[in-house]
């Protein structure tokens, strides 16, 4: 998810991460990374594979909040990172 997320919020205006996140949960969008199997074997897996799989009703979830979750990009590129790592709790 830290993945997915991530690549959504570097994104540089809000109509290109919803199009990420969509390409992302569609299945559209891979992130291929190369793991280490038990017996030392590598293999290149999808990293948005399994939170498709796993994490579907997050997902839905955040897709019905897209705009509100993606807000922060519609501000000036120098307040983004403040805003959107910063707690306000």
């Amino acid at each position: 998810m830290k993945d997915l997320t991530g690549e959504v919020l570097q994104a540089s205006s809000q109509p290109k991460a919803w199009r990420i996140f969509e390409k992302i949960i569609e299945g559209d969008r891979q992130k291929m990374v190369t793991v280490v199997g038990e017996e030392g074997q590598t293999e290149e897996i999808d990293a948005y594979k399994k939170p498709r799989e796993e994490a579907a009703p997050a997902l839905a979830t955040l897709k019905e909040t897209s705009e509100d979750a993606t807000a922060v990009l519609a501000l000036p590129g120098k307040y983004r990172r403040r805003l959107r790592t910063t707690s306000v709790t």
